[in-house]
């Protein structure tokens, strides 16, 4: 099979593991500035104490240390993404994954900016370390693509059958997200000392008061997590055609059972703060292992569709979800509702109404998703003419012309609709604006006159 993507530079390798590296050791600085109480050793922000350098007491250069790596982090993942940008548009994964990162960056720099003004209030907090968990999938995600190529002739073994399945390990990835949240939800809540035996809470059965019982769910949401991935990892162990993954599966066991074991000497020791910010270390690293199975076993999916027989360009009746869903560009869905939601967290001073926040992300993801499937209709003409887009469900046949547009117009419609009710009428008429900029202006008439119409065109996000 010819492939226009050229091979991945050992540098720009080199930079992914550097960067994914350095993610991971911001989480592992944030969680001791958590546990050790340094979240407001700098009261301000960006200054520390009005101050670039800050003085030398304990919590202010904790506090300090983990903005420094958030400084490190930032350059490595901007060099990435322009690196990325500049020579491997056409890895289509590793180009889009790498604009993510940037997106969850920004997102993750503008929330903890909102912790400390707003004095670590816990929602903000545990989106904040979910939102970092996102970004180290992200950046592993990337390294992982960068090193292993997408091209279907690096993955030895796509035909092999595997004992680990998929979904399993998606599944396994989303148990174990799930766990960290509620272990952020635990701390911020002050209930991390709320049980003080094991396996009962307090030698009760059925805990009562509020923190016992959130520390209690966390037990069982930690324990249902627990057998899942480990099983997960045990059956990633016996797949011995690719070293990789059993590689992985093996080290991922490893780290999943020191954490289970960290976590029960955290409650027998009444939780010193080495201690729990080992158990956020070990839970990272966790995270981690399931994100870099899940891309491995992409991968190998991928490898294996490429060397079947291409689909019929006239599909009877109904083309397949994943196909509408590519029409709208979920990654620049992504990168708008990431700046979306920055925006309602500053508006709102923390964390806006649930029902607002929602609608507004559902109303700007079908604006976005429909001006995007616009796009790709109108553009289906020139897309067959690119390498890079000649793949797409309109060009390549996988999806009618009127059904996309029709599926187009019932996106923006309901963005319209949906921003109107739910969240207000300006909103609806500004996403409407854009729709019609992007589609119109920037779609039909500039980028088909101006190499300047990415500039120009961007004043629709």
């Amino acid at each position: 099979m010819k492939v226009n993507a050229p091979a991945v530079g050992k540098n720009f390798q080199a930079l992914t593991v550097l960067t994914a590296f350095y993610t991971f050791a911001l989480i592992v600085i944030g969680g001791i500035v958590r546990v050790s109480g340094s979240g407001l050793g700098c009261p301000d922000w960006p200054l520390c104490h009005g101050q670039i350098i800050p003085p030398f007491e304990f919590h202010t250069l904790v506090e300090y240390s983990h903005r420094l790596t958030t400084t490190l982090v930032t350059f490595c993942i901007l060099a990435t993404a322009l690196v990325a940008t500049i020579k491997y548009r056409a890895h289509w994964w590793i180009f889009r994954g790498a604009l993510l990162a940037v997106a969850l960056l920004f997102l993750q720099i503008v929330l903890g900016g909102i912790t400390v003004l707003l004095e670590l209030p816990p929602t903000v907090v545990a989106i904040h370390l979910g939102n970092a968990m996102l970004l180290l999938a992200t950046v592993l995600t990337v390294a992982a693509l960068a090193w292993r190529g997408t091209r279907a002739t690096d993955v030895i073994s796509a035909r092999a059958n595997s004992p680990l399945s998929f979904n399993l390990v998606l599944v396994s990835a989303a148990s174990i997200y799930i766990l960290i949240l509620s272990g952020a939800v635990v701390a911020g809540s002050g209930a991390s000392s709320a049980c003080k035996s094991l396996p009962l809470c307090n030698n009760d059965l059925i805990p009562t008061g509020l923190l016992p019982i959130i520390h209690m769910l966390h037990r069982i949401i930690a324990a249902a997590a627990g057998m899942l991935a480990l099983y997960t990892f045990f059956r990633a162990a016996q797949v011995r055609m690719e070293r990789a993954i059993s590689t992985i599966g093996f080290a991922g066991a490893v780290l999943l059972s020191a954490q289970i074991f960290v976590g029960a000497v955290n409650v027998w020791l009444q939780f010193p703060p080495l201690l729990a910010g080992l158990h956020l270390a070990l839970a990272a690293a966790v995270w981690g292992a399931l994100v870099m199975l899940a891309v491995i076993l992409r991968s190998r999916r991928a490898a294996t569709a490429s060397d079947e027989q291409p689909r019929a360009s006239g599909k009877p009746i109904r083309a397949s979800l994943a196909d509408y869903f590519a029409l709208t560009k979920p990654w620049i869905v992504a990168l708008l509702l990431t700046t979306t939601f920055g925006a309602m967290l500053i508006a709102a001073q923390g964390l806006p109404r649930l029902d607002s926040l929602f609608l507004g992300l559902l109303g700007g993801a079908c604006a976005a998703g429909g001006a995007n499937a616009l796009n790709s209709y109108i553009d289906r003409d020139t897309d067959k003419q690119m390498a890079r887009t000649s793949r797409r469900p309109l060009p390549s046949g996988r999806v009618q012309p009127r059904r996309a547009l029709i599926f187009a117009l019932a996106l923006c419609a309901s963005s319209v609709i949906i921003l109107g009710l739910g969240v207000n009428w300006l909103s609806s008429i500004l996403a409407l604006v854009g729709i019609i900029y992007y589609a119109v202006i920037y779609t039909i008439l500039l980028k088909r006159a101006t190499p300047q119409n990415i500039v120009v065109g961007g004043a629709a996000g």
